[in-house]
């Protein structure tokens, strides 16, 4: 069904479920988020592209999302410590939002067998937004799903540039990259066009300069620290991210596991069928996404094996909401056959109860914006600002929040993300180096600590270097703070 009403409607659907995602998760604070936050605030107080004053590390994956939150951040709030969280926020509703319309577009787009609101509609429903809030990937499936709109649009060049940025938001969006610039091969039975080449490659090779110049590499530090990550055994052995995309937690609850999986699964079957066995042909746009969701997941899955930081599952939302939106479609299809003169009212019922699915996912997972980490590791940084003098250093493993909000010196990073020469040594299993070697001032730990990650803490050599400086304790997670002892 497609009015310039009924249309219309769909829009105000996405905005509101946009919209409580914004209200339902606004205490939702993700400690990776915050080394977006510190790049954005060091580059607006005049530090530049770093995480610590005076180190050039880039430890982002995201130049667009990380230059994004600066210039909001300068324009309206500079100087505000909450702001740029904020920010973050915002730009993941207004991403998840912008997201929605172009599926809608690409939805709507010559395909009968599928309801041009039931792709955004699925996808915004989707409780793996959850983990991705504060976060550069609903920035980059913002730009992914404008991309394969131009695309198909036949509007390439726009296309092109949306793909450089996307590259820019997240380098695995090179993978959706890939795929059109496959379908524009195909399409021409040619090379495409240098205007289009150079569109795509100008912004990445000014970036890629910059860095090499900046940093002294083009790849960010994050990239060595997360497959050293995986080498360590400490996030599991075998195929870790394929056993994260089956673990409960990555869905938030079973129950969000056993309902998407299962409708994914009937739809992927449902999909095949129409594909296959009745010769429906799939819009190219689709296909696309498809073929961008099997590329990502073999990827992930089984040749980078990153941990399963949950936010590494965030596309999925995308992925996985094709089959469950066609098989909705058919159900859809079904009613229409027997009530044919009411499409109007099935519609409108249908939008509703999609809209109603997306609101109460997004309240069923609200309670859970609570973070008690985000609060152990403010009081953990207000106790640093109090006790600690001007240059002392700070070793933690979870380095965002304290990052952000301890202002004395540098944080240094246990896993090797911002410090150079950690990650190195914890693909070998070596845990502890940058305590033995940088010897910083402080270390914050979880209490207890956690096995591997912090048990140098337990060892001869740390307790005749540290003391234990303070307990904060609470109800939800409590940490350890170590003082490195007088000589």
């Amino acid at each position: 069904m497609k009015t310039r009403k009924f249309d219309a409607v769909c829009y105000v659907v996405f905005a509101l479920l946009a919209a409580s995602m914004l209200v339902s998760y606004r205490y939702l604070q993700r400690d990776d988020s915050y080394i977006f936050y510190s790049y954005a605030r060091n580059v607006i107080d005049g530090f530049g592209y770093v995480f610590n004053p005076g180190e050039n590390v880039n430890a982002t994956t995201s130049t667009t999302y990380t230059l994004a939150l600066s210039v909001l951040g300068w324009l309206t709030s500079p100087g505000e410590a909450a702001a740029l969280p904020m920010i973050g926020h915002i730009i993941g509703a207004i991403s998840v939002f912008a997201a929605c319309v172009f599926l809608f577009l690409i939805g709507g787009k010559g395909d009968e067998h599928l309801a041009p609101y039931a792709l955004p509609s699925v996808f915004v429903a989707s409780p793996l937004l959850y983990n991705s809030v504060g976060m550069e990937a609903p920035l980059a499936l913002a730009l992914g799903s404008a991309q394969v709109f131009f695309f198909f649009r036949g509007t390439v060049l726009t296309a092109g540039l949306l793909s450089s940025l996307g590259v820019l938001t997240r380098p695995d969006m090179i993978l959706l990259s890939a795929v059109l610039y496959f379908f524009e091969i195909v399409r021409l039975r040619r090379l495409p066009s240098l205007c289009l080449h150079a569109v795509f490659f100008a912004p990445l090779a000014a970036w890629a300069i910059f860095s090499l110049l900046y940093f002294g590499s083009i790849l960010p530090s994050t990239f060595a620290a997360k497959l050293g990550q995986t080498k360590t055994g400490y996030w599991g052995e075998g195929f870790i991210f394929l056993a994260g995309f089956f673990d409960a937690r990555t869905w938030s609850t079973d129950f969000f596991r056993t309902g998407w999986l299962s409708a994914s699964a009937a739809g992927i079957f449902y999909l095949g069928f129409l594909r296959f066995r009745a010769g429906i042909r799939i819009p190219g746009a689709v296909e696309a996404v498809c073929l961008w969701g099997i590329l990502y997941s073999l990827a992930y899955g089984l040749i980078l094996n990153p941990p399963g930081y949950p936010w590494y599952y965030t596309p999925f939302s995308v992925f996985l909401a094709i089959p469950v939106a066609y098989i909705l479609s058919g159900v859809i299809r079904e009613v229409l056959r027997i009530v044919p003169g009411y499409a109007t009212h099935v519609h409108i019922a249908a939008l509703a109860g999609l809209c109603v699915v997306g609101l109460a996912t997004h309240a069923r997972l609200s309670p859970r914006s609570y973070n008690a980490k985000y609060e152990s590791y403010v009081a953990t940084s207000q106790w640093l600002n109090q006790h600690a003098k001007a240059g002392d250093r700070v070793a933690t493993v979870e380095i965002g929040i304290i990052r952000y909000y301890y202002v004395h010196g540098p944080v240094i990073d246990g896993l090797g993300l911002a410090t150079p020469g950690v990650s190195e040594k914890v693909a070998q299993g070596d845990f502890s180096w940058h305590m033995r070697e940088l010897e910083p001032d402080f270390l914050v730990t979880r209490m207890p600590p956690r096995e591997l990650l912090e048990d140098m803490v337990e060892e001869p050599w740390f307790r005749e270097r540290y003391d234990l400086a303070a307990e904060l304790e609470s109800d939800r997670m409590s940490v350890a703070i170590y003082r490195k002892a007088a000589e």
